[in-house]
């Protein structure tokens, strides 16, 4: 009975199965507000809960009005309606969570379901890196709860959250084609790369492809076991991955690209918004809610745009993955140093100000709050620590070995 049970408990599904229910335990904990499905109630931090969401009106006037609901008539006159990109009513799970439970109520599920799929991610990631078990279902549970993703909910902005989360989808989705091709996971990168660019706001999507762009290459430039360069294998799969998710988000591209010549936008040229790189890695380990509604260390008062809290132990540990990443992932880890320092640097519009002077680009002001992508870089870290966790528990400690050792006396005859 008892070779069964183990027999049991080894078996991949049944694992995955577990780690999954886990994980879903833990978001409807993390998430326990959100599941009050009153509709004139909303979660704390609502000044833009309904004002992310106002667009999923659209979805009622289909069945109202049938093509009337091409004109979203809210606001100031109206404008087309697919071009709005600051909720993210085309997503299919905002779309099928207005359905069913209307507008004010489908913000709460998409949060919960967003938090759902940012542990999914890292569950994935460290599939992909062949984590132990305890590893990964720590990073997922971390990431889920940290505050580079509930703190995204501040302001109860849902859009905002749903954003990060497909974009953190799309990391593990990039690596795991990179290492392994095939049209089959082309296709998984294109669908979820289509699904976070229908996710609403846009900072992050600028974040991940300014960051995950350069590291692909990098990647795809090594060497493949039989001495050929790998983006000659594999870039035709990048190439329909990147296709489907164009086709999927074409009902917001293609009116976004007809209507760019009459969409304005509020813009910062300044960069008033954005922390210097030195003051944002601090954010990774400030727990203290009253500093994150100051002017403190050159960042305005709002915590949404900052907050990306883990802790010490993960960034410790992470430390100590660096030094002691298995031999076989060496170079990916040196490229999860760059996606981090990337991602910091276009968070702090950095890079935005170094385009600019030295090769006068016109200017990323319309990128007008680029703190939250500092989200991306989170789940490089916790892999690192991931690392960290798995050399530190197959240390072989010393082993003491006692022995007794019997004298025998003899007496003399």
């Amino acid at each position: 009975m008892h070779t069964k049970i183990k027999s049991f408990l080894r078996n991949q599904l049944v694992c995955g199965v577990i780690e999954v229910v886990l994980l879903v335990v833990w978001v409807l904990l993390v998430g326990k507000a959100y599941l009050d499905m009153n509709p004139d109630m909303w979660p704390s931090g609502g000044q833009e809960y309904f004002m992310s969401l106002q667009n999923q009106y659209n979805w009622p006037m289909l069945l109202k009005c049938g093509t009337c609901f091409y004109w979203n008539g809210f606001t100031n006159g109206g404008a087309p309606s697919f071009i709005d990109i600051h909720g993210a009513w085309l997503n299919p799970i905002v779309m099928i969570a207005t359905f069913a439970l209307g507008v004010a109520n489908s913000g709460k599920v998409v949060a919960l379901v967003g938090l759902f799929i940012v542990g999914l991610s890292q569950l994935w990631l460290g599939k992909i890196f062949q984590l132990s078990r305890f590893s990964r279902i720590w990073m997922a549970l971390l990431l889920t709860a940290s505050g580079a993703v509930v703190g995204r909910l501040q302001m109860a902005n849902v859009p905002l959250l749903l954003s990060t989360a497909m974009c953190m989808l799309v990391i593990p989705a990039v690596i795991d084609l990179t290492l392994n091709g095939g049209f089959k996971k082309a296709i998984i990168l294109g669908v979820v790369l289509g699904l976070a660019i229908l996710s609403g706001q846009g900072y992050l999507q600028i974040g991940l492809f300014i960051s995950l762009l350069p590291f692909l290459v990098y990647l795809l430039l090594g060497k493949a076991p039989s001495g050929t360069v790998l983006i000659k294998q594999n870039w035709k799969y990048f190439f329909c991955a990147g296709i489907l998710g164009i086709l999927i988000a074409s009902p917001l591209l293609i009116p976004l690209t007809h209507n760019s010549s009459i969409i304005d936008k509020d813009s910062d040229p300044l960069y008033t918004s954005s922390q210097p790189v030195s003051y944002s890695l601090l954010n990774l380990v400030i727990d203290d809610a009253d500093y994150y509604f100051t002017n403190a260390i050159k960042k305005t008062p709002f915590p949404y745009l900052y907050i990306n809290y883990i802790g010490w132990i993960p960034v410790v540990l992470a430390v100590w993955g660096i030094a002691h990443t298995p031999k076989q992932y060496r170079k990916m880890m040196f490229g999860f140093l760059f996606v981090i320092l990337v991602v910091y640097l276009t968070s702090s519009a950095e890079l935005f100000k170094f385009l600019e002077k030295q090769f006068s680009v016109p200017s990323f002001g319309w990128i007008r709050n680029p703190g939250p992508i500092q989200s991306l870089a989170v789940p490089f870290i916790l892999i690192l620590a991931g690392f960290g966790i798995d050399h530190l528990l197959n240390i072989q400690l010393p082993k003491i070995r006692m022995t007794a050792e019997q004298q025998e006396n003899t007496v003399g005859r």
